[in-house]
This record gives structure tokens, sequence and C-alpha cells, in this order.
């Protein structure tokens, strides 16, 4: 009983911090001096006409429950609209942008947790193991939250992965070896911890957060 009550108590929680997201972004953008399209107009970038027409597009023209309701109802669905700058849908920029993150995500695990370059990690069986596994739990926790990637998202990544330089080296291994601070709380360290919170595990993202938790703060202890 008391765990019914537990998961109907966060359930409620989730859903009335769902509402206030939604409800907080819709309207810090509606209580702004001007709305995008006006904001376009003014900078030059789009006429009047071009203007009033993408207002029209956005539902911006309507009354602002209506707007709130077709808001919602996008973001649920995950139509995000089309980027302001090359008009292509948002969701296929933050696409873009995963695919890099994945990257570096699994280049700077691997060569970090490994002190040595790219090649060395591409030859070497084991290493090779964990920069794919670093990979595919990060392509999963992005599935899980609703992003969608192909089913060879990893591999084709993998490939692009095989043709960089052999030499090279993720900033956060650079940064280990300097004795500098560390960016492994936002890359190996959130994936882990957004796995957790999808109800996923990511074994081999949280394992090289641990190994590398003690160095996040900075270090003087210089890898040999």
């Amino acid at each position: 009983m008391r765990s019914r009550r537990y998961l109907v108590k966060k359930f409620l929680q989730a859903l009335l911090t769902l509402v206030f997201v939604l409800s907080f972004n819709f309207f810090l953008f509606r209580i702004m001096p001007s709305d995008p399209a006006r904001f376009l107009a003014r900078s030059g970038r789009l006429s009047a006409q071009q203007a009033a027409r993408l207002e029209h597009e956005l539902g911006l023209d309507k009354a602002l429950p209506q707007q709130f309701v077709i808001y919602v109802k996008d973001t649920l669905s995950g139509n995000l609209g089309l980027s302001f700058i090359d008009g292509a849908p948002v969701t296929e920029v933050l696409a873009k942008n995963l695919k890099r993150t994945l990257l570096l995500v699994g280049v700077s695990s691997a060569t970090a947790l490994a002190r040595a370059p790219l090649g060395t990690v591409r030859a070497d069986p084991d290493l090779r193991w964990l920069l794919e596994s670093a990979l595919r739990e990060t392509w999963a926790v992005a599935v899980k939250r609703g992003i969608a990637l192909p089913e060879d998202f990893v591999a084709k990544l993998l490939s692009q992965i095989d043709k960089l330089p052999a030499d090279m080296k993720a900033s956060l291994a650079a940064d280990l070896e300097s004795g500098g601070r560390l960016e492994a709380p936002w890359l190996c360290g959130a994936v882990a911890r957004m796995s957790r919170e999808a109800g996923l595990e990511a074994p081999v993202n949280r394992a090289v957060y641990a190994a590398l938790k003690p160095y996040v703060g900075g270090s003087q202890v210089k890898a040999r």
C-alpha cells in the first residue's frame, strides 16, 4: 500500500513538474518584448510581409490559449518547429549535434581512461570494446529520452571514428594528463546519471566516471 502511494506521489510530482516546465517555457517567450518573427523583421532578416506570414505559420496571431494548446501538442509529439538559421527541422539539427556528443563521450572516455591516443584505443580489442560500449550506452539513453536514432547509428559513428587521426586525444584526456579540471561530470557522468533516471544500465560510463571522479577538480599528478 505504501509503495503504491509512493508511486502515485512520484507520478503526480513528475506531472506537476512537466506542467510547470511547459508553462514556464511558453510564457517566458510571450513576455519578451517581441516574438521571433518580429525580432527577425527588426534585424532586417525578414520583410514585414515575411514576418507576418511567419507569425501565421507559427500560430502567433492566434489567441494565447490557442497558442498554448498548439505548443503543448507540438512539444509532446516531438514537433519542435524549424530552425531560424537554415530552415531545417529542429529535431534534425539536434540529431546532428547529438552525433558530435556521442562521439565526444566515447572518444573522451576511452582515451582518458587508457591515457592513450585514439589509434591505440582502436587497435586494442578491449579498449575498442570500451569505446563502443560507451557509445551504445549514450545512444540507448538518447533513444529512451525520445530522440529518434537509427539502429545502425553507433556502427556508422564507429566507421567515422576509424577515419580520425591516430594521434588524436579528446580534451578530457589532455586535461587529465596536464592536471587540469575535467568535464567528466558533463560527459560520461551525465550519461550515467541520465541512464539511471531512465531506468537503464550504463556500467561502462559509470565506471569511467568513477575512475575519473577523483581528478575532476584538477590534479598535479600526471600520467606516466
